[in-house]
Parts: structure tokens; C-alpha cells; sequence
């Protein structure tokens, strides 16, 4: 469910083959030191699970991508996927360190949640999916996503079960350490609605317009450009949806132009109609993959929560707009044409493809029509057909609204 599946997978295993390898120069590093014997045996403990990544991926991979990707070094690049083993242990060991940092999480998510289920929710960075799982009892459906094929795996092998993982962290070279084999509890996430996990890109997620009553965004806000993604939030989310958002803002991407504060990202929100409710926010320090006491230098990060409601208003002949990003549109038939815009592209007809060009500049609706109206025959029927292509541009982020 990415725009190219067979680039994507190429990468995905190049990248897992990375942190094996490094993983077993690790191993071979305490190779024959009878004080590294127990380091030794956890860290090739964790190679299982890379391995078995590597096996479910090889069906599916092609030889001239792996190569492709291998030449440009794209191993280097995309450490997320190798982070699946700390994230599986933390979400899935059940230790009592663990399980306190998950419940902590949990209850402060339900609290952003409406009140009783509802229809379709989507996590967007699910990682290996526990804080999404214990949610399917307040949706009939709920989605995970993530773009780490390595996690959704992690996912899958610890609900077959059968998964052994080791805490390296806190293995020195002449300690034993400490093993767990993951489980999901036959207590965990049995009610409920259907669940299910998706490998794809939260930037173009694979859901119609208007058909997601809940987008849930655990420590993802500060992973891709938020204006992207909140356009792609925007898009998807029914009237009368809620976005919820728990964790930092560290910023893992280099457009240091939407390394926001606090204050630009309420804002911002507000563009896409979403309004968060001040009620509703909450800054808390919560440790990050903790498993044991003994972790050593544990993380701890000032998470940021909060809800924001998709607001009910509709553009009208007063409401001022621009485009959000430089646009372009080329003609494909007669009347017909194809707007371009950020990644994305949107099928308008030529006089909707001209109401967004004159925009330009942040002008009124009417301003808009009236420059139409010198050039073509504009009666009330097809005002209402332009308002209207001009409504569906903004919810897919087209458009933006100006206060």
C-alpha cells in the first residue's frame, strides 16, 4: 500500500540485512571470550527476528532493486527498521517496567477518545502495535500503519507466537541477561472490533475521502512534515472526526522550516479545520522503551497530548483561500484538467483548475468569480458547482482556509 511496493520492499530488506550484519559482527566480536558468553548468546538471540524479517521478505523482493538500493547506501539511511526488536520487547515482555509505561500511555489515550466506540480508527507509526491493539474495543475497526515492513513483521510473529527476544541493554560482557518470549495475552484485545495492520505511508494513506472517524498519532507528529500529514489527516477524516495526538516533537526529518513550537502547530491545525480542545492538552514526562529498572540511561520525554476536532464550516462567496502549496494543472480533455500540488495530483474541470490559479494572493470567493465572470457565462448553478470543487480542494489540502 505504498506508491512504489517493490522500491519500498528493496529497502526495507537492505536496511534489515544492515542491522543483521552489524548484529552478527557484534556476535563475533565476543567470539571465544568466555566472559562474553552470555552477551554473545543474547545478541544472536535477537538475530532470530531479523532473520525471519529477511525470510518473509525474500519472496518479494527483486535482485536488481536489492542491488539498486545497496549502490546508493539507502541501508544507512533508515534506521527505524531496525529499532523493531527494542519496540517488540517493550510493547510485547510484559515486564512490570513495561507494562507501566504502557498503561500510562493507554489510559491517557482513551481519555482523548469519544466517549463510547465508534465506526473506522486508524494509528498512524503503530510501530509493533501494542498501544493500538489494546484500542480495538473502542472501534468496530481499527487500522494500524506503519511504513517499517520490520515492525508490522515484529507484529505478526508475536501474535503467531513463538518469539524469544533478549535485553541487551542491560547485558554486560560477564552478566547473564535477561530473555522474554513475547506474547499477546489472551486477556489483551480479544473484544472488540476487527484489526488490522497495514504497511503504508501516513503521507498517502490508502483510505477515501471522509471515511475515517478517528486518526489516533502516537510519537509520529515530529516524524514527516506536518502539513503533509495533516493534510492527509484532513482528507480522510469524516465530518465531526478527531484527530489524537501523544508524543514529542523531536523532529526526524531536516525541513527545519515545520520543526514547530506548540503555538505554529495549533495554528496550523486550525488550516485544516481541525481545533484542538484546550481542555483536552496535557504536557507529561513518560520514560520511552523502558523494560527493566536496570535499563540503562533510560529515555524520558516531555509528551505533548491533546484532541482536535474537525470543525463544521463550508466555504461560502466571503471565505478568503490560497493555495497551500504552488500549484500546477494541465489539460487532459475538453473541460477536463489534472491539478498538481505538493506530491499529489487532484482531477478538476479547466474552470476549477482557473478558480485556483486566480486564489493566488489570498482573495475572496467572490473576487474569484467575479474575475471568472469577465471571461465566461457564470449563472447560479454554476457558482454553486465552483464552491463546491473549491470545498473538496480544501479538505484535500489544496486550499487553505485564511482567518
Amino acid at each position: 500500500m505504498v506508491a512504489e511496493p517493490s522500491r519500498h520492499l528493496a529497502e526495507c530488506y537492505v536496511d534489515t540485512l544492515h542491522h543483521l550484519k552489524n548484529g552478527q559482527a557484534r556476535v563475533a566480536a565476543f567470539e571465544g571470550l568466555r566472559s562474553a558468553e552470555h552477551r554473545r548468546a543474547a545478541e544472536a538471540l535477537n538475530l532470530e527476528l531479523l532473520q525471519s524479517t529477511l525470510q518473509a521478505l525474500e519472496p518479494h523482493v527483486e535482485a536488481r532493486r536489492v542491488a539498486d538500493v545497496a549502490i546508493e547506501k539507502r541501508a544507512t539511511v533508515a534506521s527505524a527498521y531496525g529499532d523493531a526488536i527494542r519496540y517488540a520487547l517493550r510493547d510485547w515482555s510484559h515486564t512490570e517496567t513495561a507494562e507501566l509505561e504502557l498503561r500510562g500511555i493507554d489510559a491517557r489515550v482513551r481519555a482523548l477518545l469519544p466517549p463510547k466506540p465508534v465506526g473506522r480508527g486508524v494509528v498512524l507509526g503503530a510501530g509493533t502495535g501494542r498501544t493500538c491493539w489494546n484500542l480495538r474495543d473502542r472501534f468496530a475497526e481499527l487500522i494500524a500503519i506503519d511504513l517499517s515492513f520490520s515492525m508490522a513483521h515484529a507484529f505478526s510473529r508475536v501474535r503467531e507466537g513463538g518469539v524469544t527476544l533478549a535485553d541487551t541493554e542491560v547485558c554486560t560482557a560477564g552478566d547473564s541477561f535477561a530473555s522474554y518470549p513475547l506474547s499477546a495475552q489472551p486477556t489483551e484485545g480479544e473484544a472488540g472490533g476487527a484489526f488490522e495492520y497495514w504497511v503504508a505511508n501516513a503521507t498517502a494513506l490508502p483510505f477515501a475521502d471522509a471515511s475515517v472517524d478517528v486518526v489516533c498519532c502516537f510519537y509520529f507528529l515530529d516524524v514527516v512534515r506536518l502539513t503533509t500529514l495533516l493534510a492527509e489527516v484532513r482528507r480522510v477524516l469524516r465530518p465531526g472526526g478527531r484527530f489524537v495526538n501523544l508524543g514529542p516533537l523531536f523532529y526526524h526529518h531536516d525541513d527545519v522550516t515545520e520543526h514547530l513550537e506548540p503555538q505554529a502547530i495549533r495554528q496550523l491545525l486550525r488550516t485544516f479545520d481541525l481545533q484542538i480542545d484546550g481542555a483536552s492538552e496535557q504536557w507529561q514526562t513518560i520514560t520511552h522503551l523502558r523494560i527493566n529498572p536496570s535499563s540503562s540511561q533510560p529515555k524520558v520525554h516531555a509528551t505533548w497530548s491533546f484532541r482536535a476536532d474537525l470543525m463544521s464550516r463550508h466555504v461560502s462567496h466571503a471565505t478568503v483561500l490560497r493555495p497551500r502549496w504552488p500549484t500546477r494543472s494541465q489539460v487532459t480533455g475538453e473541460g477536463d484538467a489534472t491539478l498538481f500540488f505538493s506530491n499529489r495530483k487532484a482531477e478538476v474541470s479547466t474552470l476549477e483548475a482557473e478558480a485556483v490559479a486566480l486564489l493566488e494572493g489570498s482573495r475572496t470567493v467572490q473576487t474569484c468569480l467575479e474575475a471568472l465572470s469577465e471571461r465566461y457565462e457564470i449563472g447560479p448553478a454554476d457558482e454553486s458547482t465552483i464552491i463546491a470543487a473549491l470545498e473538496r480542494l480544501r479538505g484535500l489540502g489544496v486550499l487553505e482556509w485564511v482567518e
